[in-house]
């Protein structure tokens, strides 16, 4: 089962790498939470970018759209519903499902 997001915010690492390229992961930071994301587009992105990802969630955030912009970290409530788990090995990660009301 997988849920279409949308989730703005900024990048804070990656595997090691400044620039983020299609198929590297990332580590997006939107308010006090932190979500792993798979870069699934061609355009380049980098460490420090805030953007807004529009993807899947599997687990984990596939991003078929990631733009950049100066924007706030936040993350749309509008279509979403977050959830919160216990920290993994020092990570949090968040289940974002779509409303059905």
């Amino acid at each position: 089962m997988h849920q279409w997001v949308k989730i703005e915010g900024k990048i804070i690492r990656s595997d090691g790498k400044e620039q983020i390229e299609k198929g590297d992961r990332f580590i997006l930071r939107s308010g006090s939470s932190d979500y792993q994301v798979f870069n699934e587009q061609a355009a380049s992105i980098n460490v420090g970018d805030e953007v807004i990802v529009y993807g899947e969630y599997y687990g984990f955030i596939k991003g078929f759209l990631i733009e950049r912009e100066n924007i706030h970290a936040t993350i749309s409530y509008k279509k979403t519903m977050a959830r919160k788990f216990s920290p993994v090995n020092g990570t949090v990660t968040s289940l974002l499902q779509k409303s059905t009301g």
